[in-house]
C-alpha cells in the first residue's frame, strides 16, 4: 500500500503537528430519547466524551447500549434531543440542515458495515462522488480519487464496478472515499462486520496506518477483536458511558 501521508501532503489535509492536538469532537450532557406513541425510550442519558485530533478510539458496547445512537449523533445524522455536540469547534445546534450537510460531507468520512457502494458506477466514480457534493472540478476529483486508490492497493481496479470486487476490496473502495474530502475524522460502523478474518485484519490494518499518520479515527463496533485495534476504547451500557480503557 501507498504512503497515505502522501496523498494527504499532496491534498493540504489536516494533520497532527506537535503540540498542535485539539479537540475534534466535544460532546457535552448530550442526550437522545426517542417517542414510540406516548413512550419515551431514552437512547442517550448525558454523554460527555472529547477525543482529540489524531486520536484512534473504538466505542463498544452490546446490542442497546446506545452506541448505534451515538453513532448518528457523531456523524450529524441526528440531533441530540439535549447537550451540545461540537465538530471540529462548530456548535451542532447552530447549524442549519443545509450548512450541517456541507459540514457532514466535508469534515467527516464515513464507513459502513455494509459498503453503501453504488452498484452502478466504478470504484472511481465512487471515490469522487463526496467531491462532488463540495463542487471539486472534475479534473481534480478523478485525479484525487485515482492517488487515493492507489494509497489502499487498487490502483488496478478503478474501473471494476463493486460486483467485480471481493468484500475487503469494496472496503477498500468505501475508505478511500471516506478520504476523499481530507475529512477532519474517520467514522466507521462495524467495519469488518461483512468481512473474513484475513480481509477485516487487512482493513484494520489500514485504519492503523492513517491513524500513525494523523488521522483521527472513530469506531463503532460490539467485536472486542476490533475495539482493541484502537489505542482507547469507550464502553457504553444503557446510553452511558462506563469510561476508557
Amino acid at each position: 500500500m501507498s504512503s497515505l501521508l502522501e496523498v494527504e501532503k499532496k491534498e493540504g489535509g489536516r494533520r497532527v503537528k506537535d503540540g498542535e492536538e485539539g479537540p475534534v469532537i466535544r460532546m457535552e450532557q448530550v442526550s437522545k430519547v426517542y417517542h414510540l406513541g406516548e413512550v419515551e425510550v431514552p437512547a442517550l442519558r448525558g454523554v460527555d466524551l472529547s477525543i482529540s485530533e489524531g486520536e484512534f478510539i473504538s466505542i463498544m458496547g452490546p446490542s442497546g447500549s446506545g452506541k448505534s445512537t451515538m453513532l448518528q449523533i457523531l456523524g450529524c445524522l441526528d440531533r441530540p434531543t439535549s447537550g451540545e455536540l461540537y465538530i471540529d469547534g462548530a456548535r451542532i445546534s447552530e447549524l442549519s440542515d443545509s450548512s450541517l450537510a456541507r459540514l457532514r460531507g466535508g469534515k467527516i468520512g464515513f464507513v459502513f458495515q455494509v459498503f453503501n457502494l453504488f452498484p452502478t458506477v466504478t470504484a472511481l466514480q465512487n471515490v469522487e462522488l463526496p467531491m462532488m457534493i463540495l463542487d471539486v472540478g472534475r479534473s481534480e476529483r478523478r485525479e484525487r480519487a485515482r492517488r487515493i486508490l492507489e494509497a489502499v492497493g487498487l490502483g488496478d481496479r478503478e474501473n471494476h464496478l463493486p460486483s467485480q470486487l471481493s468484500g475487503g476490496q469494496r472496503q477498500r473502495v468505501a475508505i478511500a472515499r471516506a478520504l476523499a474530502n481530507n475529512p477532519t475524522f474517520i467514522l466507521a460502523d462495524e467495519p469488518t462486520g461483512n468481512l473474513d478474518s484475513v480481509s477485516g485484519e487487512a482493513i484494520l490494518e489500514i485504519f492503523k496506518t492513517l491513524n500513525e499518520e494523523g488521522r483521527t479515527i472513530v469506531v463503532v463496533t460490539h467485536d472486542a477483536t476490533v475495539a482493541k485495534t484502537a489505542e482507547k476504547i469507550v464502553r457504553m451500557k444503557d446510553g452511558l458511558l462506563e469510561g476508557a480503557t
